[in-house]
């Protein structure tokens, strides 16, 4: 992110309320970030969110299929793997991420083509939204 469209975001209103309470957040990275953190008041963390990811019907299009059963049983896979693994991928320019979140901050920024509303990462907010929303 360039330091213009990153000083931008300090003037963005926070618009996006935390799936899990009542919390704004200018980006959705931002949210689930909070998520991840296990700082949110409703209990949801990464481990939650890297299974409903990993359900997801496009799941193929943004998680790497070696990790999707380890994602699904819920396992923690810095553990699992003994260090930083990049499950995540973006279906425009395939980047890896180690983090749900991370997809999202690539997503909300300039890099690719990729939004958060369209394609396989539209499904997965909504479905998202749908499970904790």
């Amino acid at each position: 992110m360039t330091d213009l469209a990153q000083h931008g975001l300090t003037h963005r209103a926070a618009e996006i309320e935390c799936l899990g309470c009542y919390r704004n957040f200018k980006t959705y990275g931002g949210m689930i970030i909070h998520l991840e953190s296990g700082a949110c008041e409703s209990d949801i963390d990464y481990l939650d969110l890297n299974s409903s990811a990993a359900e997801c019907y496009s799941w193929a299009q943004f998680i790497h299929t070696d990790y999707r059963d380890d994602m699904l049983a819920s396992c923690d896979l810095k553990r699992m793997y003994q260090g930083t693994v990049f499950p995540y991928k973006c279906p425009d320019c395939d980047s890896g991420f180690p983090k749900l979140s991370s997809l999202f901050q690539h997503v909300d920024s300039s890099a690719c083509d990729q939004t958060l509303n369209e394609g396989a990462i539209g499904h997965l907010s909504r479905f998202l939204l749908s499970r904790y929303g």
